[in-house]
C-alpha cells in the first residue's frame, strides 16, 4: 500500500528507516574475504602454470566493479533518503510559519482584550461561633460524649484566624546528562 508523499510522518518514516523493509546498503566484503581470494587465485595460478598469472589485476578488477557497484547501490539510497528528509523540512519550516502567524493571532486578539479590573479581595473566615449554654445538663453530657473528657468551656468563644504557613520550595535536583531522572528523597 502507497501512502501520498503529502504525508509528514510518511517522509519522516521514509526518511530514517524506510519502514518496515529498510534500506539495504552495500558494503565491499571483508579485507580477510578479499585476501583469502586473492590468495586462492595465486594458488590456481600456480596450480594452473600454462595459463597466464592475472591474478593481481582480476583482484583489482573485482574490487573496482564491487565498489562502483555497491556505490551506486547507496547512491540511490541516500538519494531517496533526502527526498523524504527534504519533505519533512519542508513540512517543519511550513509549520513553523503556522505557529508564528498564530502567536501573531494570538498576541493581537490578547491586547485588544478589555482592560482587567482590579482585583477584589475576598476573605474566608472559617471559625463558626457555635453559642452553647453550658448550664444545660444535656449540652454538657453531648459535649462530654463527643471529647471524652471533662472541658470546661469559656462562656465567651473567641474567634481566631488561623493563617496558613509559607510552603516551603522543593528539593533541587542534580540530573547527569544520559542518565534517568530519579528525584531524590527530601531532607529536613
Amino acid at each position: 500500500v502507497r501512502i501520498s508523499g503529502m504525508n509528514p510522518i510518511y517522509n519522516l518514516i521514509k526518511a530514517y528507516s524506510d519502514f518496515p523493509k529498510g534500506y539495504d546498503y552495500s558494503l565491499l566484503a571483508d579485507t580477510n574475504d578479499l585476501d583469502l581470494y586473492h590468495q586462492q587465485l595465486k594458488k590456481f595460478y600456480t596450480q594452473n602454470p600454462d595459463l597466464p598469472d592475472t591474478s593481481e589485476q582480476e583482484v583489482e578488477e573485482y574490487i573496482l566493479n564491487e565498489m562502483i557497484r555497491n556505490t551506486d547501490e547507496n547512491q540511490k539510497n541516500n538519494k531517496r533518503k533526502t527526498k523524504f528528509k527534504y519533505n519533512c523540512e519542508k513540512y517543519l519550516i511550513n509549520s513553523f510559519i503556522v505557529i508564528f502567524i498564530s502567536l501573531l493571532l494570538f498576541c493581537l486578539n490578547y491586547s485588544l482584550k478589555s482592560p482587567k479590573r482590579d482585583p477584589i479581595e475576598v476573605k474566608i473566615d472559617n471559625s463558626i461561633a457555635i453559642p452553647l449554654n453550658l448550664d444545660s445538663k444535656e449540652n454538657r453530657n453531648f459535649i462530654q460524649k463527643i471529647l471524652k473528657d471533662s472541658i470546661v468551656m469559656p462562656k465567651q468563644v473567641k474567634t481566631t484566624t488561623i493563617t496558613p504557613r509559607k510552603p516551603t520550595p522543593p528539593v533541587s535536583q542534580t540530573i547527569k546528562e544520559g542518565k534517568d531522572p530519579k528525584p531524590k528523597k527530601a531532607t529536613r
